[in-house]
């Protein structure tokens, strides 16, 4: 259903449905393999069937349904700018100050742009899930903190070597990253993904210690337990 009224297009006719009212598809209904749903300017599909963080969750863009074998298929159609709305308050909390929020947003959009090129999920007909498999989109209702930080930093990218730069982003962390070939994102070394201690001077002394234990050392179980015990 729509919070606006919505129009539902199989291959021979488009039917108008009126704001609220539901309107249900299950593998034995649909007479077509694809449905495409879409919203009056400046409506919101939901989809009742699903629960996200205790609301139904609202998309902007279009919607189609595709029958398959398996079930029904459910595709979110929507510009790239739109879909980081839903993205940065499911990633980093709002309330979080307004620069980290431009930074999520500028590395959630060069990862979906990393993506749209490598076009791994083509036989789905999409680019990306909503899941932790690429990144969380729609778990959360937006923000408008959030879409002010998409705003601000509207088709900014990281680039490395004049390509957009893998922006692997975590939701918990011990205090260090890890390099790219400690994890296996990848078969060859990346340069801007190395270990790393995060802390704010790391520059000499214990700090410097401690930012090369973590760097290059904390697959050894004993030497993480005794950086892990250390009084700091």
């Amino acid at each position: 259903r729509g919070t606006k009224k919505i129009y539902v297009r199989s291959k021979k006719k488009e039917t108008e449905v009126q704001p609220g009212e539901e309107v249900a598809f299950t593998p034995e209904s649909m007479k077509d393999k694809r449905i495409r749903v879409r919203s009056e300017e400046g409506g919101r599909i939901e989809l009742s069937s699903l629960t996200r963080n205790g609301q139904k969750p609202l998309y902007r863009g279009n919607i189609e349904i595709v029958k398959t074998g398996q079930g029904l298929h459910i595709i979110n159609e929507l510009p790239l700018e739109e879909y980081l709305y839903g993205v940065i308050p499911s990633e980093m909390p709002a309330e979080y100050g307004a620069e980290a929020l431009k930074a999520q947003a500028v590395c959630a959009r060069s990862y979906a742009a990393r993506h749209i090129k490598n076009n791994r999920l083509k036989q789905y007909g999409a680019h990306v899930d909503d899941s932790v498999s690429y990144q969380v989109y729609n778990n959360t209702r937006e923000d408008k903190r959030c879409n002010q930080a998409v705003d601000e930093t509207k088709g900014k990218k990281l680039y490395y070597d004049n390509k957009i730069a893998a922006t692997y982003f975590f939701s918990t962390a011990c205090g260090t990253t890890s390099s790219a070939l400690d994890v296996g994102f990848a078969d060859e070394d990346i340069p801007y993904l190395h270990g790393r201690l995060q802390e704010p001077d790391a520059s000499g002394g214990d700090a410097a210690e401690r930012a090369k234990l973590a760097a290059g050392m904390f697959g050894n179980e004993d030497l993480f337990r005794a950086f892990l015990d250390e009084d700091r």
